[in-house]
């Protein structure tokens, strides 16, 4: 039975027909990005696309060639496991069947890579008997490299999860190959148990920003990094799930999430406002296993955070004193404004410690008197001038716009974006 969180009552659609939106999923407007690390951005003239594997010979397409495949246009639902459903997508793609056709193979599995070192695997079966594109275009305009462009896989039955962004071709194998996600010990949701969590404290982090520490029956325990997915009932049934960064390092068996208010939100308001020491929700996790604390990197770190961005990278900086970590790590922390920074004496306290850690905070809309940090946006210039000697691991967390900005311009200094780890989250929180 699920626990009915008191004093929850959600911000219920009506014109969302039931029977289109999964359980526990939230209809969205907007179009998320999710991706684990930078955007590739591949000229058109040096993109190809492949079938390599259990396959008779190499099949191998050009971009013009690629253009000439017989293509439609698509109009669906489509959910994520981050818990949004958007109506109505319209998108247009060449039919995964259309490459296959003339392939001979005996191959039961798939495992598609991508521009970035992203692969997914998934059965044949998911891919043939038209139910997956190589999608290229959406809403009438060719595919935005942030939503996967130029190309990528689009299998609607399996949520979003498998439709990996940036698409480069498909290997056909007999055996099942484990993708990025399974290889880097993220868990599938659907094998995740949901706890309960008991509040036992609150306490403000700024005007619009507080911090739960949870007691959670039968925690299985996390890494610093790592979240959780928050999941509210009502009185008469309706729920609402989101999901949320831990803030707490390792060890233990409770949890800490730091949660900005989102003004239009529907679980958000409910955490920062509503919830108090003895109230109860579910919660599930934890999920992640990408974007996680490494002790031993093989040189510096530089966090990079924007706003409430700052939450796992905290979970990250208590996990290295808790270790005992040796390991020199910078902090760039952008905020709106000082009384915007969250955990502001906390962070000043490890600062202190003389250890390693170091942080360097821009304000973005206002200064305080006297102020001597950085006043703009993280750019080019800023990250140059911020990033430590022998940088080896780079964590960016924030808004959408700010994590893109910030890995893009990471790659262009030089690093690789393998060794540039993202997590981020856009205007459909709350």
């Amino acid at each position: 039975m699920p626990i009915v969180s008191r004093g929850f009552r959600g911000r219920r659609r009506d014109d969302a027909p039931p029977d289109r939106v999964p359980p526990g999923q939230y209809v969205t407007d907007d179009f998320p990005v999710l991706s684990a690390g930078p955007t590739p951005h591949t000229p058109l003239d040096e993109w190809d696309f492949t079938i390599v594997g259990e396959v008779d010979e190499l099949h191998r397409w050009t971009w013009d060639e690629f253009r000439t495949l017989p293509s439609e246009a698509i109009t669906v639902d489509i959910s994520c496991v981050t818990k949004w459903t958007k109506l109505d997508m319209v998108w247009e793609g060449v039919p995964v069947d259309a490459l296959l056709d003339g392939v001979e193979t005996s191959a039961e599995y798939v495992t598609a890579f991508c521009d970035g070192g992203y692969t997914t695997n998934l059965p044949l079966a998911d891919l043939t008997g038209g139910k997956a594109w190589l999608a290229f275009g959406y809403d009438g305009e060719p595919l935005e490299p942030e939503h996967g462009g130029p190309v990528r896989l689009l299998v609607p039955h399996l949520y979003f999860w498998k439709s990996a962004k940036w698409v480069r071709g498909l290997r056909l194998t007999e055996t099942d190959e484990p993708g990025f996600w399974e290889s880097n010990g993220t868990a599938v949701l659907g094998r995740l148990n949901w706890h309960v969590a008991e509040v036992a404290d609150v306490w403000p982090e700024t005007d619009r920003v507080k911090t739960l520490a949870l007691d959670v029956e039968g925690w299985p325990g996390h890494r610093a990094g790592q979240h959780v997915d928050v999941r509210l009932t009502a009185d008469d049934g309706y729920q609402a799930q989101r999901s949320y960064s831990i803030a707490s390092p390792a060890g233990g068996s409770g949890v800490e999430l730091t949660v900005e208010q989102i003004d239009d939100g529907e679980v958000s308001p409910y955490l920062t406002e509503e919830a108090r020491a003895g109230d109860r929700f579910e919660l599930r996790g934890p999920v992640g296993g990408y974007f996680v604390w490494d002790p031993n990197p093989g040189g510096s770190v530089l966090l990079v955070g924007g706003g409430s961005g700052i939450v796992p990278l905290m979970a990250m900086v208590r996990q290295r004193v808790a270790n005992g970590d040796a390991v020199r790590t910078r902090l760039l922390y952008s905020a709106r404004a000082w009384e915007d920074v969250i955990y502001r004496d906390e962070l000043e306290r490890h600062a202190q410690r003389g250890d390693g850690f170091e942080i360097v905070y821009t304000l973005t809309r206002e200064q305080p008197p006297g102020w001597k940090g950085y006043s703009r946006r993280v750019d080019r210039e800023l990250l140059a001038e911020v990033a430590p000697e022998e940088l080896a691991l780079t964590f960016v967390c924030g808004p959408t716009p700010f994590v893109e900005a910030a890995a893009e311009v990471l790659v262009g200094l030089g690093l690789e974006p393998s060794r540039i780890k993202t997590e981020r989250f856009g205007p459909t929180g709350g």
